[in-house]
């Protein structure tokens, strides 16, 4: 079969009114059995076939013209099949934008269906998909009047909203491994944004989310119990809510948003409240970058920003878009690939001082990858005024020496029955009894930190809340600072 690509084919036009690149460089580097293999119909129904053929890409805009010659330009229909191939393990978001009528199958999941006719449209759907692997993908599209377009993209929290590149799409002909995508840039086993190999630290857009030894990461499953430990308990249980709850879900109003960008992302200046405890700007934030709780919402308002080709995370709290940039509470910048802290005493977008990125229960880790490799982020309603390794912050005038300090890590006690526990719970009740939790900031009692995502199972995630606190014990974690 000859290879179409999907922007040029047939002298259609390429749809270039949509924001967002359209992967032209997709030409370069392919092989046989790159692209989708695409049956056209001439009829609205699949059948009449005319023509087989493999395209590129899902990227056409006929206008009034017929797809191919020997078809009617109004009335046709076309298949796509083959598979699909994402870089990251992450959930994903496919878009189909289409004049009229569009189905999308991905692993033989109906991800979107667009059954309106006449007029543009654009319809989306997610799947949670497995770096490397390669997934069964179908779409069926049909013209029944007027113009036709069609487009085929996917966007997830590693990569921006872009036209599905030839490099992520196989036939099926044969079971070569893809070339590099070119949109992204390219690694090699010295580069920082090599991913990590199976088996070390967590990891993010191909970024180690700091050291495998890095207080986050480690196992402090037989570390020693606090000599304090029950009287710390006992004190949170005194002051607030007596079970765990998950501060994430499906909602996107719940949870802690972040966005990963490009080194090339434009960086625009930073102010700050707290300017003697912040990094300075300027930082890559977008100008529609998530903020959590949402652009109108009042509370913390952190915007998190990973750079992923310079492996750089960026933290900011209380944060407010004002034009070229941003102004802040606070602000902290951290190199994931260094151990380093904060300055004693300073703080950073969390109240302890510490990033709060790896401290997040995120989707593609609790569900798609089914397990956790780091201590969760959690809070409290009263703390201690001071901190303990690995914070470096306190957040309180309390002085009781039976309230947490800032960076007190917990852990579920080993005898703690989880086996009636499922899914994603259960992956996070493991992480719990492995790395623990670590005291972030003030809050609600026993609140775990998380990103939102709209794949996650609610009804899953409501078993936390029957874990009581007293399930819990304090690590011994070293020297307390106090002011």
């Amino acid at each position: 079969m000859a290879l179409f690509l999907g922007f040029a084919c047939n002298d259609a036009d390429e749809i270039d009114d949509l924001g967002d690149d359209a992967s032209e460089d997709d030409t370069q580097a392919l092989t046989a059995s790159n692209g989708l293999v695409g049956e056209y119909f001439d009829n609205v129904d699949f059948t009449n076939k005319k023509l087989t053929r493999t395209d590129a890409n899902v990227n056409f805009n006929w206008n009034s013209s017929a797809p191919a010659s020997g078809m009617g330009s109004n009335t046709f229909s076309i298949r796509w099949t083959g598979k699909v191939m994402p870089q990251y393990s992450e959930t994903y978001r496919f878009y189909v934008y289409s004049d009229d009528k569009a189905k999308l199958w991905v692993n033989g999941q109906l991800v979107v269906s667009d059954t309106s006719n006449g007029g543009n449209s654009e319809k989306s759907g997610t799947i949670a998909l497995q770096a490397g692997q390669k997934y069964d993908i179908k779409l069926e599209y049909s013209d029944n009047s007027g113009t036709a377009t069609v487009r085929l993209r996917w966007s997830s929290a590693s990569r921006s909203k872009v036209t599905i590149p030839s490099s992520a799409l196989f036939t099926g002909a044969d079971t070569e491994e893809p070339p590099t995508d070119p949109e992204d840039p390219p690694t090699d086993p010295g580069d920082p944004t090599t991913p990590p190999p199976s088996g070390s630290g967590p990891s993010i857009a191909g970024c180690p989310m700091f050291p495998a030894d890095n207080p986050w990461n480690q196992d402090i499953s037989t570390a020693a119990v606090d000599s304090r430990s029950a009287a710390y308990i006992n004190y949170i249980m005194a002051n607030g809510a007596d079970y765990m709850h998950p501060d994430f879900g499906s909602y996107a109003g719940y949870g802690i948003p972040y966005v990963v960008v490009p080194g090339t992302q434009t960086k625009v200046p930073m102010t700050f409240d707290y300017d003697e405890e912040s990094d300075p700007g300027p930082y890559p934030i977008p100008q529609n970058a998530p903020i959590e709780n949402g652009a109108n919402s009042t509370g913390d308002r952190h915007i998190l920003v990973v750079d992923k080709d310079n492996c750089k995370l960026y933290e900011t709290w209380d944060t407010h878009y004002v034009g070229p940039g941003w102004h802040a509470g606070a602000g902290a910048i951290f190199d994931l690939t260094s151990n380093a802290l904060r300055p004693a005493g300073w703080t950073s977008a969390d109240a302890a001082g510490l990033p709060i990125l790896p401290g997040l229960v995120r989707y593609e880790e609790a569900v798609t990858a089914g397990e956790i490799k780091h201590a969760l982020r959690f809070t409290v309603a009263k703390t201690q005024r001071a901190y303990v390794h690995p914070a470096r912050h306190w957040a309180s005038t309390i002085t009781d020496p039976n309230a947490p300090p800032m960076g007190l890590r917990l852990r579920l006690k080993a005898s703690y029955d989880i086996s009636g526990y499922t899914g994603a719970s259960r992956v996070i009740l493991t992480a719990l009894k492995k790395y623990g939790m670590i005291l972030a900031d003030n809050g609600s009692n026993w609140f775990v930190s998380g990103t939102s995502n709209p794949s996650f199972d609610d009804n899953n995630l409501n078993q936390l809340k029957n874990v009581p606190g007293t399930a819990f014990e304090v690590v011994a974690s070293g020297p307390i600072t106090k002011p």
